[in-house]
């Protein structure tokens, strides 16, 4: 049985594209990982995988560039409100 996330349509970043969310579920799939972000599921780099888990249930953004041995940016994200948000 194919775990749902697989069997849904995913999104490949284009460069300096940008998707934001709650990080929820992540699958590996033959041909990469598919990260459940927001209400987008990515297909991601499986090289990414240990990283990716260490943000499961939180707010991130994933980031693509064009950066040689940086392809993807992954950062936390807190909205306005959250507790624990840092005031620069």
């Amino acid at each position: 049985m194919k775990s749902p996330l697989v069997a849904r349509k995913v999104h490949r970043l284009s460069p300096y594209e940008e998707s934001c969310g709650l990080f929820t579920d992540i699958a590996i799939k033959e041909d990469g990982l598919i990260a459940r972000v927001g209400k987008v599921n990515l297909i991601l780099p499986l090289e990414m995988e240990d990283d990716l888990r260490s943000y499961l249930g939180k707010r991130i953004a994933i980031l693509r560039t064009d950066i040689p041995h940086k392809q993807y940016i992954i950062r936390t994200v807190c909205l306005e409100g959250d507790e624990g948000r840092e005031l620069i």
